[in-house]
């Protein structure tokens, strides 16, 4: 499926998300007029926002050196998912001293960087139990591991830095150091923020320390300076538009730009509101249209895939890809999947819509990403990984 079509196809979700450090919330905003709409909190230091296998929302709490948990449908708290329990002599954490980034590995386990600590950690992706240190510290020369850090479309696990002011590299299933994937002044890398691999292959970066958003190749080559702007850290597209959103930590405003071009487009939220200064951004799915766990979940038996509201006696689109060649360009949701499938369902007169299929045994152990899209409200559903 060709990336470009995706854009073309799906529809934008409903809220935008912004972690707010200073002010140790995360506020929501209306993703199409920027009109506010409350906060989460109190999440103390709010970085990174993603949504796990199970659908609810996990923000990394920089200063509480913890990962809090938020309900998927309703953003209600759940509590931490990650802490340190105060009444017991060990660390549940295994010495986590300032969570920046809280992403989830194919493996279905928790993977968080530690600024203080200069290392990443793994946890047990359903009951949080520390699983030991992933990356080392220190590993490579890695120093501040930030915010951004993701798994790229090759597998391996890609870490903006702060004091080493580049981006490491390290092996997705082992944690050993790669490469310097884009080192200091590359195109003008300097205290890099967030990444976000697009459909194309190529890498978008935020770069605080020279106020940029650059574009790299898959290989780390630089491509092109995407626009100039105010301290730049959270970055997100905004689905089915072509648009760039960027947040500041020093200035309150969430800005908008032409994805390609670079050209600024004005604010989508201005100063003067709540939001003092964005770290990271985020994009809530609509609460009301779910995708279920594919039925029994299990290669080499036909399976039925099953969403449910979206829009009575129309159509809903099913978006699969396996996450070894898929690229997530937002929190909580794939695009631009280099092999993906849209599948358009028929839904009926209450918004559900179901197929069934067989999955090749040739799959077993494989992690696929669906999600669900209505093009008629437009809406995305929550982002479901299965390891069949």
């Amino acid at each position: 499926m060709n990336p470009a079509l995706l854009l073309l196809v799906l529809a934008s979700p409903q809220e935008l998300l912004v972690s707010d450090y200073g002010a140790d919330t995360v506020h929501r905003f209306e993703l199409q007029t920027g009109a506010p709409l409350g906060n989460l909190g109190p999440v103390p230091g709010a970085q990174s926002l993603h949504y796990g296998p199970d659908g609810h929302l996990y923000a990394a709490a920089e200063k509480s050196r913890a990962v809090l948990r938020f309900e998927g449908a309703s953003l209600a708290p759940l509590g931490a998912f990650v802490a340190d329990d105060p009444l017991t002599p060990e660390d549940e954490t295994g010495g986590l001293l300032a969570p920046t980034a809280a992403i989830f590995g194919a493996d279905g386990a928790l993977y968080v960087a530690d600024f203080e600590g200069d290392c990443v950690k793994r946890y047990n992706g359903v009951t949080g139990q520390y699983l030991g240190d992933f990356v080392p510290s220190l590993s490579g020369g890695m120093n501040g591991p930030d915010a951004g850090m993701v798994f790229g479309p090759d597998g391996a696990l890609y870490v903006p830095c702060w004091f080493s002011r580049d981006v490491k590299r390290f092996d997705g299933t082992s944690g050993a150091f790669v490469d310097t994937f884009i080192p200091q002044g590359t195109g003008g890398c300097d205290r890099p923020r967030t990444l976000h691999f697009r459909g194309d292959g190529s890498l978008l970066l935020t770069s605080w320390g020279t106020q940029r958003v650059l574009r790299f190749s898959e290989t780390g080559q630089f491509l092109q300076l995407v626009a100039s702007t105010g301290r730049p850290t959270g970055l997100v597209p905004r689905v089915g538009t072509g648009e760039l959103l960027v947040a500041s930590d020093q200035i309150g405003v969430v800005r908008r730009y032409d994805g390609t071009l670079g050209t600024s487009l004005g604010n989508l939220v201005s100063a003067g509101g709540p939001l003092t200064g964005g770290t990271f951004l985020g994009i809530w799915p609509d609460p009301d249209l779910r995708l279920a766990r594919p039925t029994p979940g299990q290669a080499g038996f036909v399976n039925q895939f099953a969403a449910t509201g979206a829009t009575p006696s129309a159509a809903v689109v099913l978006g699969v890809a396996v996450a070894s060649a898929s690229l997530q360009l937002a929190p909580g949701e794939w695009l631009g999947a280099l092999d993906g499938i849209l599948v358009l369902l028929p839904t009926d007169g209450l918004g559900h819509a179901s197929i069934e299929a067989a999955v090749p045994a040739a799959l077993v152990g494989v992690t696929w990403r669906l999600q669900a899209y209505d093009p008629f409200a437009p809406r995305a559903s929550n982002l479901v990984l299965e390891t069949l």
